[in-house]
């Protein structure tokens, strides 16, 4: 399955009116469905690990808001969440390279 259908599967997916770009929307908003707040809850998690409702505190929106792109990041393997019930973002792995520390 895809994260689209997973999503959808879940019952989180976006009605068709939010999967339609908005006028002005750049690319990367119209295709990615929690817009910038995919690239905030990264930037902020490589920060410091945060709970989901630290996150949400931190970056001022509710956990609601912060569901879906957090479980696009998750399916994606860029975020995971320890034992601890922290999340935090994964580095990236580059098959040629691998891991990126950055």
């Amino acid at each position: 399955l895809g994260v689209d259908e997973l999503l959808e599967a879940l019952g989180c997916a976006a009605s068709p009116a939010q999967r339609a770009p908005r006028a002005g929307a750049d690319a990367t908003t119209a295709t990615d469905p929690g817009g910038d707040a995919a690239a905030q809850i990264l930037a902020a998690l490589r920060r410091e690990p945060a709970s989901r409702d630290e996150l949400a505190r931190r970056l001022g929106r509710t956990p609601g808001e912060l569901a879906a792109p957090l479980l696009a990041l998750e399916l994606d393997g860029r975020v995971a969440e320890d034992r601890d019930g922290r999340l935090r973002a994964l580095p990236s792995v580059s098959p040629l390279r691998g891991p990126r520390l950055s």
